[in-house]
């Protein structure tokens, strides 16, 4: 048996109609429950996600037929395609991409600039250090006289 599982369907959410998963307590179809943090923040108690495309597999299909059935036809849910769903993991990937690359550009740079900071300080304590060899000899002078 390949490792890799085989989806066999596709759905969407509605926005507004929360459905839960009927595999897992406190999970739903393309949307989760906000913290509450975030509700006392402002935000809204459901985070909605309608353009999720999740892959259903042919073991959940069959467990979950009538509910599947049912969600589809009262409108809770929106069958989608194989190709929606490669376009939506493309996107995913896409921006993960983008977000990985931004944050290693910010840390690229962050360094640079600690780096650059660094370089400056020694730099600056190296001619603090001669002001002051400069000071205590023209001190030392002064008092030989």
């Amino acid at each position: 048996m390949s490792g890799a599982p085989k989806f066999v369907k596709f759905v969407s959410c509605v926005e507004g109609r929360l459905q839960s998963r009927w595999d897992a307590t406190g999970l739903f179809f393309g949307a989760r429950l906000s913290s509450p943090n975030e509700v006392a923040g402002g935000a809204d108690p459901i985070v909605w996600y309608p353009d999720q495309v999740i892959p259903l597999t042919d073991e959940f299909v069959r467990l979950y037929s009538r509910e599947l059935e049912q969600a589809v036809a009262m409108g809770d849910l929106v069958v989608r395609t194989e190709a929606d769903f490669t376009a939506f993991e493309d996107k995913r990937l896409t921006e993960r991409k983008r977000r990985d690359e931004e944050r290693k550009a910010k840390a690229d740079a962050e360094a640079k600039a600690k780096a650059e900071a660094e370089a400056s300080g020694s730099t600056s304590a190296n001619s603090s250090d001669e002001s002051e060899k400069n000071s205590a000899a023209v001190a030392a002078k002064g008092t030989r006289k």
